[in-house]
């Protein structure tokens, strides 16, 4: 990804994954990992391609130093395709962009829903080890950006969006710790476990997860509660 604003304006592109693009339903954007194909990930929504005007970001993601550049042009983006309001759905490495949109245009982003997020975009062992070290000062997180890399433990607080944080069974012990730190920072924020994410054949979502993103969406955007239940 280059700096140059037009070059990455080139690069961004939304994939709708509806046949039909209803205005009178609610928009939900999804940012897969950087692994994802876009294809499958179209076809693994299932019903939420029915019951939501669903959009998929092909674009590759960003250098772990211009995860705030991609983030404005992917407002720029929204703003073009006419989108005002969205649900922002991050998976994995997806989820750091989408916590950053999230900070940045908090206009745009009407919920936020994150799988196995954490604050920063591919952390290697260094950023996991200093990490650990942070935890056990007393001044706070984090002391200081670790190079340029994007980092979104600073500002979580300032998510007031309804948020819904998920960790699911093949998350490792450094996504389970940042879903604790992620849940405590951000005001509005519902946490769930999932037994399972994928369906047996991994053709969609699985129907445990379609169901409680389809009922989280459904909860009134000014509703103060902290789950789902």
């Amino acid at each position: 990804m280059t700096t140059d604003s037009s070059n990455q304006d080139s690069l961004l592109s939304l994939a709708c994954c509806n046949e039909d693009d209803g205005q009178h339903r609610a928009v939900l954007i999804v940012i897969g990992n950087a692994q994802d194909n876009a294809s499958s990930t179209c076809s693994l929504l299932g019903q939420l391609n029915k019951d939501f005007r669903t959009f998929l970001l092909e674009s590759p993601l960003p250098p772990v130093d211009k995860v705030t550049e991609y983030s404005e042009t992917l407002r720029r983006t929204l703003i073009k395709q006419n989108i005002k309001r969205a649900t922002i759905f991050g998976i994995g490495s997806g989820a750091t962009v989408a916590q950053s949109l999230a900070v940045s245009a908090p206009k745009i982003v009407r919920r936020l829903v994150l799988l196995d997020a954490a604050p920063r975009l591919a952390p290697g062992f260094l950023c996991r080890t200093v990490d650990r070290i942070e935890r056990f000062l007393p001044l706070g997180l984090p002391l200081r950006r670790l190079r340029a890399h994007y980092d979104s433990r600073p500002t979580l607080h300032r998510i007031h969006c309804p948020t819904l944080l998920m960790l699911s069974d093949a998350a490792g012990a450094y996504e389970t710790e940042q879903a604790d730190f992620i849940r405590s920072r951000i005001p509005n924020c519902w946490f769930e476990n999932l037994h399972s994410v994928y369906d047996e054949k991994r053709f969609e979502f699985s129907s445990e997860l379609q169901e409680i993103l389809t009922k989280f969406l459904q909860v009134p955007v000014k509703r103060p509660q902290k789950n789902l239940s």
